[in-house]
C-alpha cells in the first residue's frame, strides 16, 4: 500500500485511476480530430433533454469538442461555451501525463489545497452561466453568439 505521504510527494508513479483517465481524454481528444461534425441527428442522447425539453449544462459539448478538434473556436463556442475551455484542460491533462510529471508537491500542494475549493467555486459558477447561456438561447432563439475575442482568434486560428 501507497502511504498518503509517497503520494502527495508525487513519487507512487501512476496507478490504475490516472491511467483510465488518460485512456478516456485520450480517446475523446482522438475521437473529436478523427471525427466530423455530425449533422443533426435524429435523436439527442441527452437525458435531461429527453425528459425537460431543456438543454443540460453539457449539452453542445460533443460538437463543441468536434469543432475544436478541426479548430473551430468559434463554432464549438456556439455550441458550448464551456467546450473549448474542457478541450484545453484535456490536451493540458494529455501533456502532463504524458509528461510524467509528479503531482503538485511542497508549496504548489499546499496551494491547491488552499485555493483548491475557490477554483471548484468558480468552476461550478462557470457551468451554471453557461447552462443559463443555453437555457437563453433555447428559451429565446439563437440569442448571443460567440465575443469578439473569440470570434478574432477563430479567423486568426484559421489563416
Amino acid at each position: 500500500m501507497v502511504s498518503e505521504e509517497t503520494l502527495q510527494a508525487g513519487h507512487a508513479g501512476r496507478g490504475p485511476m490516472a491511467w483510465a483517465g488518460a485512456a478516456i481524454v485520450a480517446a475523446v481528444l482522438l475521437a473529436s480530430l478523427v471525427t466530423r461534425a455530425a449533422a443533426e441527428l435524429p435523436f439527442t442522447p441527452c437525458v435531461f433533454y429527453n425528459l425537460t425539453g431543456l438543454p443540460c449544462p453539457g449539452c453542445g459539448m460533443t460538437r463543441g469538442f468536434v469543432a475544436m478538434g478541426h479548430g473551430q473556436l468559434a463554432a464549438a463556442w456556439g455550441y458550448n461555451p464551456l467546450a473549448p475551455l474542457a478541450f484545453a484542460c484535456g490536451c493540458a491533462y494529455m501533456v502532463w501525463f504524458a509528461a510524467g510529471w509528479p503531482r503538485p508537491t511542497g508549496a504548489l500542494w499546499r496551494w491547491w489545497r488552499r485555493l483548491g475549493p475557490t477554483v471548484y467555486a468558480v468552476v461550478l459558477c462557470a457551468v451554471g452561466a453557461s447552462w443559463a447561456l443555453s437555457l437563453h438561447r433555447h428559451l429565446h432563439g439563437a440569442g448571443w453568439g460567440p465575443p469578439a475575442l473569440v470570434q478574432w482568434l477563430a479567423g486568426w486560428v484559421q489563416r
